[in-house]
């Protein structure tokens, strides 16, 4: 494996998903003065949430 390599767990992911399927609807909130890595992390999960079919 490189240095590049990510390992996503599918398990997971498909976890994640249903809940917020079944959830109806969530907050993303990042920490207080959030920092780069927090606002792109909330945008990050903004649209990937978006970007399933719910």
């Amino acid at each position: 494996m490189n240095g590049n390599a990510v390992n996503i767990d599918t398990k997971a992911v498909e976890r994640l998903e249903t809940l917020v399927r079944d959830a109806g609807k969530v907050s993303i909130v990042a920490h207080i003065r959030p920092d780069g890595d927090a606002v792109g992390s909330t945008l990050a999960m903004l649209h990937y949430l978006g970007s399933l079919t719910l």
